[in-house]
């Protein structure tokens, strides 16, 4: 285990010390994870190209992440606290970018289990760039991702 998450668990375990509303979380035999990414970008493409992620919204700042590699194909960039309405996404690499806007469905996710605190939001957006082999000056189509599993 990580020290930073040694320090989180010994933390939560602080803060329930005397509280009644802890005694009913671990009765309900709930988890301590914690909310994982309000949104997820997944990148397809050639992954021999560092990716770097973009996402901006009105009134929002515009945050950057790294494309982390997960296959031959696909790398992920997470962002946390960050679940506009609406969203223009511009994915760079190799001095050439791509970019679009949409509108994420995000779901409610209980990941400690049902009546477990968090509760949180998140959406996964796809951006296919393996249409051109690399990425160009060509803007290309965004794809929102319903959940649909390929085999």
């Amino acid at each position: 285990m990580n020290s930073a998450l040694a320090h989180l668990l010994v933390a939560a375990v602080l803060a329930c010390a005397g509280v009644s509303a802890c005694g009913d979380i671990v009765e309900r035999n709930c988890g301590l994870r914690p909310c994982p990414a309000e949104l997820a970008v997944e990148v397809h493409g050639p992954q021999d190209v560092a990716y770097t992620v973009h996402v901006s919204a009105s009134g929002e700042e515009t945050q950057t992440e790294p494309c982390i590699v997960m296959t031959e194909t696909v790398c992920l960039a997470y962002f946390r606290d960050f679940g506009p309405t609406q969203v223009t996404v511009r994915v760079t690499g190799a001095e050439e970018e791509i970019a679009g806007q949409f509108a994420p469905e995000y779901e409610t996710l209980q990941p400690n289990g049902p009546d477990c605190p968090p509760t949180c939001r998140t959406a996964t957006v796809a951006v296919d760039v393996e249409q051109s082999g690399q990425l160009s000056h060509t803007r290309l189509e965004l794809t929102r991702d319903h959940g649909e599993q390929s085999n």
